[in-house]
């Protein structure tokens, strides 16, 4: 009887077994299907917060090819950049230029080795053709065509800078930050701007860092031939050739420089900024530019140059350069800092291209170079400002 009951239980538990097989299975299949589901879901979040899909790419044939750390850096830098629309990122190839950013195209299905990312809309009002250069921290060239010529000799640059580290790269030398004229392949490594300007005498506009101080130059060309149309305002302000403005009084009495310009602007809008001497030692007190012949060319055209003292290390300020005809305007960070009178109006250069951080340069990087080619009001100076790119790291 023992031996009958002893013989059914094994049957039974034969019989159990496959039931026990199949429940694993199941619960198997279940795992893997829940690991699945999870790969799947930190995957679909991963592209909606990175942004970026592996084995895609940008197809368009305008892309300038960068340097970046990651495809997070090469992200970052087209975000930050207001003529990017989207990247390709290749991790096998060479780190200068592994990133792509592009102007336009479509996302698209390419090999693993690539990412890809697309902005999903512009932030931006600004047209396609004011932006010159949206991101670089390395030399770029920009073509004389991407320049509309100015109707009459006025027109505007405005561009944001961050200066990494004043003592790290160029000390002792003048640094391009970018020039628009002369195409020259190599530009002196020398303390002497005459060497400078001897090299390289058509820029309208040229940005220089001074050899030792921090000092932004900014100069241009200008010609005699040019007829002076605001030569009433010179007489009525009655002031020299060279202005500085101040809010001390407190905004309260309109500057007849800024009246006679911009027509409901007063000195509110504008902010202190004290300087004794200009970087190369000359006598500010004299308040007139000051300019230089261009090579051995008739002094008909002249070199003019002033410089901005006491300019930020380490941190992203907004320069704009509003020029009419023999008038300069200067904004930092959106606030009207000087004024400069020309000793004649000012020549935009129809023959160069843009050249931007050619060595000998800066360490830091150039976002959003806009040109306008018209002198623009207040109410554009607050738009661009508040294009304000985030740093990139």
């Amino acid at each position: 009887m023992s031996s009958n009951n002893n013989r059914n239980k094994v049957k039974q538990e034969n019989k159990s077994t496959p039931i026990n097989k199949l429940t694993i299975s199941v619960a198997g299949i279940f795992i893997l299907g829940f690991l699945g589901l999870f790969v799947y879901f930190i995957g679909s979040t991963t592209i909606k917060t990175k942004g970026y899909k592996k084995g895609y790419a940008i197809e368009s044939s305008d892309g300038d090819e960068v340097s970046a750390a990651n495809v997070d850096d090469c992200v970052t830098q087209c975000k930050n950049d207001l003529e990017c629309n989207g990247i390709t990122f290749n991790n096998v190839s060479a780190k200068d230029k592994n990133c792509t950013k592009y102007k336009k195209g479509v996302l698209a299905v390419s090999t693993n080795d690539n990412y890809g990312w697309e902005k999903q809309q512009s932030t931006s009002s600004l047209k396609s053709n004011t932006v010159i250069i949206g991101y670089t921290k390395d030399y770029i060239v920009r073509k004389k065509r991407n320049f509309i010529i100015p109707i009459r000799p006025e027109f505007n640059y405005t561009f944001w800078l961050h200066i990494d580290n004043w003592n790290d790269i160029g000390y002792g030398i003048w640094k391009n930050v970018f020039h628009k004229g002369t195409h020259i392949t190599k530009i002196p490594k020398s303390n002497n701007w005459d060497h400078i300007i001897d090299v390289i005498p058509e820029q309208s506009i040229g940005v220089w860092l001074s050899p030792y101080t921090p000092v932004l130059r900014i100069c241009v060309n200008t010609n005699r031939f040019i007829q002076n149309q605001l030569k009433q305002i010179s007489d009525k302000s009655n002031g020299p050739m060279y202005g500085l403005i101040d809010d001390e009084t407190g905004g309260n009495s309109s500057s007849p420089i800024l009246e006679s310009i911009h027509p409901g602007i007063n000195e509110s809008n504008a902010a202190i900024h004290e300087s004794d001497k200009l970087y190369d030692g000359r006598d500010m007190t004299k308040k007139y530019n000051q300019f230089n012949n261009v090579g051995n060319q008739s002094q008909l055209q002249k070199m003019e140059w002033f410089d901005i003292t006491d300019i930020p290390i380490n941190k992203l300020f907004m320069v704009s350069v509003n020029i009419n005809k023999n008038v300069v305007e200067i904004y930092l960070n959106q606030k009207l800092r000087y004024i400069f009178y020309l000793e004649q109006n000012v020549e935009f250069n129809m023959s160069g291209d843009l050249y931007a951080k050619q060595s000998p340069t800066f360490s830091g990087s150039i976002y959003n170079l806009t040109y306008l080619p018209t002198f623009i009001k207040y109410s554009k100076i607050e738009q661009l400002y508040s294009l304000k790119p985030k740093e990139n790291t």
